[in-house]
């Protein structure tokens, strides 16, 4: 074996090459060299009066989490994630720090306490004095600058390894800490002998346990089925091998019949888990959407009783170690390198699909309605603690440079006032109804409403002003109108929320709430307002946990998927805390997983086609870097949906027996182009839905193979068209096909 060195950047993933099949130990020996920077202008340093009846300092650093052991010093720590070959092995750090400098304090750092929870109405806490362990000592803290924290195999072929930095060494009897400017990272590992590699296509075909495997899988009711044909043909359109699973048919699968393997759990959850396993390791499985609310969908209920979708995402760790009744407790929970994106949208009935359905295509086909600006806008809301830490301020300095365009809604005139007057509710949904692309709320919650103000720091429900999830409900908290998310009007400006709120999108029936839809589900399944996708709590958030949660997801959202940044957010929060393992926990994707944030003003690729008797080339002057071509062959039964990737600069390509397939370009911030469809002499059959833009058939209407289009009686085809659809001679309609179309609201 070769010994590998890399040297990382701070904040950055690493994604070296994938390795394939090798048959020798040897490895070629790769170096990257960087130089961590913190810059000393940026260190707050606060004096707090405690509990206690002592003040203290509090240090902070942007974009930094904090040291949560109990009564060690709070300090900044910064943690990131890069990737290693699955098969690295004996992985360590070395650090080399560069410039310092020394500072004294004018009192001793504040000792780390329990985290207050984002519910306002936690239990009394005691105050947790210093650890003389650490105050006491001359040694500085921590002993080390670099740690790793976690380690998880994520996907095929990585390892997600998680690394805290500390720029900050403290020394408690001299009542000082020294500085780094400079701090260099080597992060150094051996790379095993890697076994020839099997295919997903060869896998797949040596097992068959009578179940479909997806790409991109939508799993729901029979009853509900076909009310997600829409969201799958759109999803296929992007080149996605996608489809529905039926989940009567995995619960009776008998593949699945021992239920969750890994962890010997043998419910309804651990046979849907099962499923995703083969699905996974067989079919090639990378996001999955579960459309139905509890009674629908299985949830499995983690540590403290949380509803969490990553023991449906992450697929290694055994949840019952010990063999007990309580699943995913700390002890048994180690790897939280997720291999699959999942959301869930809590539907239980056709419309509430069809409302999802259509916010989606409105937000990635055209969103504003060509009215893009909106998408470089941002709106924040902060209340209470999350206020007094200013986290809001701080989300929006480190989303800046995406939503340059910011608004943020703080109490006024302050977080403790005992009588604030801004903003009530109803100010939040107006400022909403402005329209913004990102939206975050920071203040406490609970399933049906989220703190805007409250007298002094909210510690009950009942005393504050809040978005509601439905008009005229009973609360007992002051009434207002038009405070609730059915007042929003951005039917055609679909935004994204991500909140730490607490229990504002439960799986299930929590506590005496159990007649109105909650935040998660009003946002995403109401009728022409709210958004495609919020990022949300099922039980409570802990303040700085949480933060940190959303501070991680931040970091992702330009390069990747909400559903992606979401799993790599996860594994740079964990440490060895509970309460690192409660937030990963409650944290939930309602909605689809697969989602992308516009995080840009959209371009247009203007592709042109052109036609000839064994495909098509297209061409475009788009200056982006890359475009993905999905491929739809809309003529059979069955069909095969699959992508390309075209990079512009090689001027053109060509696409060989694309003639008569429906060709879509996507790509970053760019909105999809749907080229023109010109169907010629060939027989349509199946069942499809399509997204077109124009669509022609006929004998003879492109350069190519001229002969008649004929829809046979097994055709059964529905197309939305935002342009013309014309039949020309040559067309032939046979008794018993179906051809419905149907003009698209949305000008894509």
């Amino acid at each position: 074996m070769k010994k590998l060195e890399f040297l990382l950047l701070l904040s950055l993933m690493l994604m070296p090459s994938r390795y394939t099949s090798v048959k020798s130990t040897c490895a070629v020996l790769n170096e990257e060299s960087t130089t961590l920077h913190f810059d000393f202008n940026q260190l707050s340093c606060t004096e707090t009066a405690a509990e206690d009846g002592q003040t203290y300092c509090m240090l902070s650093y942007p974009g930094c989490g904090s040291q949560d052991e109990l009564g060690y010093p709070t300090l900044p720590i910064k943690y990131f994630t890069f990737m290693l070959p699955n098969s690295s092995a004996d992985i360590s750090l070395s650090v080399q720090e560069g410039n310092s400098s020394t500072h004294y304090l004018s009192h001793l750092l504040y000792p780390a306490q329990e985290p207050e929870t984002t519910n306002g109405d936690e239990e009394e806490t005691t105050f947790v004095q210093c650890d003389n362990t650490i105050y006491n000592s001359s040694a500085g803290f921590p002993s080390e600058k670099a740690i790793i924290t976690s380690i998880s195999c994520a996907g095929k072929g990585d390892k997600w390894v998680t690394v805290a930095v500390s720029p900050i060494v403290y020394y408690p009897l001299e009542n000082k800490y020294v500085f780094y400017d400079d701090i260099t990272i080597s992060v150094s590992y051996n790379i095993h002998s890697l076994a020839p590699q099997v295919g997903i296509d060869s896998l797949s075909a040596q097992f068959d346990i009578g179940l479909p495997f997806y790409e991109y899988s939508v799993i729901t009711s029979r009853n509900l089925k076909d009310a997600f044909t829409r969201l799958i043909s759109w999803r296929k359109q992007q080149g996605l091998n996608a489809g529905v699973v039926c989940i009567e048919d995995i619960l009776q699968n008998p593949y699945v019949s021992q239920g969750d393997t890994v962890s010997s759990i043998n419910d309804d959850a651990g046979k849907l888990r099962q499923y995703l396993q083969y699905a996974y390791k067989y079919g090639g499985a990378k996001s999955v959407l579960f459309g139905g609310k509890d009674s629908i969908i299985p949830i499995r209920y983690g540590y403290l009783n949380i509803p969490a979708d990553l023991y449906f995402s992450e697929l290694n760790s055994n949840w019952n170690i010990d063999g007990d009744s309580y699943y995913g407790e700390s002890v048994e929970v180690t790897d939280f390198g997720a291999e699959l994106s999942v959301g869930r949208i809590l539907c239980s009935n056709t419309s509430e699909i069809y409302n999802y359905t259509d916010k989606l295509l409105r937000y990635e086909l055209n969103p504003g309605n060509g009215d893009y600006n909106y998408l470089k806008k941002a709106l924040y809301t902060q209340a209470d603690q999350m206020q007094r830490d200013s986290m809001a301020v701080q989300i929006s300095r480190q989303l800046h440079s995406i939503f340059p365009q910011d608004s943020i809604m703080s109490e006024y005139p302050s977080f403790d006032d005992p009588s604030p007057t801004f903003p009530k509710g109803r100010d939040v949904i107006n400022a909403m109804n402005e329209r913004y692309g990102f939206v975050s709320w920071f203040g406490h919650g609970h399933p049906y409403a989220i703190t805007t103000l409250s007298d002094s720091i909210m510690k009950e429900f009942g005393h504050y002003y809040g978005i509601f999830s439905m008009a005229n409900l009973e609360l007992s908290l002051r009434p207002e109108n038009g405070n609730d998310l059915g007042s929003l009007t951005n039917k055609y400006y679909p935004m994204i929320v991500y909140s730490l709120a607490c229990t504002i999108t439960p799986f299930d029936i929590v506590g005496n709430y159990t007649e109105h839809p909650n935040i998660g589900q009003s946002f995403t399944l109401g009728k022409d307002y709210g958004g495609p996708a919020i990022i949300g709590n099922t039980r409570s958030g802990f303040l700085q946990p949480s933060f940190s949660l959303q501070q991680y997801f931040c970091q992702f959202i330009d390069s990747l998927s909400i559903g992606e940044a979401q799993n790599i957010a996860k594994t740079m929060l964990m440490t060895s805390t509970d309460r690192s393992w409660h937030v990963t926990y409650t944290s939930n994707i309602i909605g689809c997983p697969s989602i992308r944030i516009w995080t840009d003003i959209p371009s247009l690729f203007a592709a042109n086609a052109d036609y000839s008797s064994s495909g098509m080339t297209l061409s475009t002057n788009s200056v982006v870097d890359s475009i993905k071509i999905g491929i739809r062959d809309i003529c059979v039964t069955d069909e095969n949906p699959r992508s390309v990737v075209f990079y512009p600069s090689s001027g053109s390509i060509s696409l060989n027996n694309t003639e008569n397939s429906l060709i879509t370009l996507t790509g970053k911030n760019c909105l999809p182009q749907i080229m023109p469809l010109n169907i010629q002499n060939t027989t349509m059959t199946g069942k499809h839905h399509l997204f077109v833009t124009d669509m022609k058939c006929g004998k003879n209407i492109r350069n190519g193979d001229i002969g008649n289009v004929i829809f046979n009686e097994n055709a059964d085809y529905t197309i939305e068209t935002s342009g013309e659809f014309v039949l020309d001679k040559g067309t032939e309609i046979e008794l018993g096909a179906t051809l419905v179309v149907t003009p698209s609201d949305i000008n894509y």
